[in-house]
């Protein structure tokens, strides 16, 4: 939709204005090179006497798991929580569902298994056709056995995926079983009267709990939400994207913005196993400059963009013996037609299978194309028609 917005500004010589409290990394730094003109909004609106935004306290769950406490709620959220109540506030909890990827984490450390190469994280995948019971890099298709001890600690390791927002609603109702406690996902709300009955409950006069996933992160402006708690920050991180840190720190400061609209300052709490992250840091101190300037470091480190462009090529196929023999061979094809074109400006890698392997019953691979000018190589090659061509994707697995 932007990339069609532009098009159309250049088109009628019109205006093109983006707006965004958290802005990509590929349009900041548009602007700092000129290409866009920059507007700030230097204050945030309020109904608070001063222009605060909300306290925020970061978790680290792993001093919670050497404390005894093995709930998904941390003691200081249970604590919060219990004087929102008290005070007939609202409460919204937060959990990112957009990591559906499982990834190998220690629990001791808190450390990911990353690629070497590419600094993505590794993605689980079993029982897969030459690839059994391995973490494989999205990118490079690099493999590495997952019950490998941690390389910080030397740790026992386990396989992490991601918990459902039933799973909180569930668990948080055994904690608070007076309260009113609202689901709003993709299951609660299949249509445009589902979302307008659960907003409508949810601002109703008194103590509620809010728990919901990415749809409530942005726009809701409900003065009574006094508490934001995110269960789980490091579900965003897992996922096999170089754009993971940046989704992190867009979506935390997001649903952060949601507590303390009204005349009293509000309260968030992060829960991580990786409370060191610079996006989680960052977002808990709403510094968007301070997260751009580490981003743009690992970016321009590991070749990504904005300083190279990306073209994802994706094949499915309901055999899966013979998809993967066309995925060779067209890789084979793509890396000779580099070679005899001397071609150095842009790099391949893959092949890899994508995330999920299996969808709809056809076998999935990926093989990407990053460089100065990685379209020049699909011209050169010309895919057949049953290959998916994704220019500039949002997301990589």
């Amino acid at each position: 939709a932007r990339k069609i917005a532009e098009i159309i500004s250049n088109m009628y010589k019109c205006t093109l204005l983006f707006g965004s409290a958290t802005p990509d990394v590929e349009s900041f730094n548009k602007s700092i090179k000129s290409e866009l003109k920059l507007l700030r909004l230097t204050s945030r609106f309020t109904k608070t006497k001063k222009n605060s935004l909300p306290l925020v306290e970061v978790v680290d769950m792993r001093n919670e798991r050497r404390n005894g406490n093995f709930e998904m709620f941390s003691y200081a959220m249970l604590e919060e929580i219990s004087r929102a109540i008290s005070l007939d506030e609202k409460v919204i909890l937060f959990l990112n569902r957009r990591g559906s990827a499982s990834y190998v984490q220690c629990l001791n450390c808190g450390e990911i298994q990353k690629c070497a190469r590419c600094e993505i994280p590794m993605t689980y995948h079993e029982n897969i056709s030459g690839y059994k019971s391995k973490l494989i890099c999205h990118y490079c298709s690099s493999k590495r056995q997952p019950n490998m001890p941690c390389k910080n600690c030397n740790s026992i390791q386990v396989r992490r995926s991601n918990p459902g927002t039933e799973i909180v609603e569930k668990n948080i109702k055994n904690f608070f079983p007076a309260i009113d406690v609202i689901r709003w996902d993709s299951d609660t709300a299949k249509n445009r009267k589902n979302h307008a009955d659960i907003l409508d409950k949810f601002s109703e006069l008194g103590s509620k709990i809010l728990v919901g996933t990415q749809m409530i992160a942005k726009g809701l402006d409900i003065s009574s939400v006094s508490f934001v708690g995110v269960i789980s920050a490091d579900t965003g991180l897992s996922l096999p994207d170089f754009r993971a840190n940046e989704r992190v720190f867009q979506i935390l400061t997001q649903v952060i913005g949601r507590s303390g609209r009204g005349h009293k300052r509000g309260k968030a709490i992060v829960q991580t196993f990786n409370p060191e992250n610079f996006a989680i840091q960052q977002a808990a101190s709403q510094d968007y400059i301070g997260f751009y300037k580490s981003e743009i470091e690992y970016r321009s480190l590991y070749a990504n963009p904005p300083f190279t462009k990306i073209i994802k090529l994706v094949y499915s196929s309901r055999d899966e013996q013979k998809g993967l023999l066309e995925v060779k061979k067209t890789f084979r094809i793509i890396r000779n037609a580099m070679e005899l074109y001397g071609e150095t400006s842009n790099v391949l890698l893959g092949p890899s299978p994508s995330y999920p392997f299996k969808l709809r019953n056809f076998y999935r691979w990926q093989i990407i194309i990053k460089g100065n000018s990685p379209h020049r190589i699909v011209d050169i090659v010309k895919p057949k028609n049953d290959w998916y061509i994704d220019v500039d994707p949002l997301m990589i697995s």
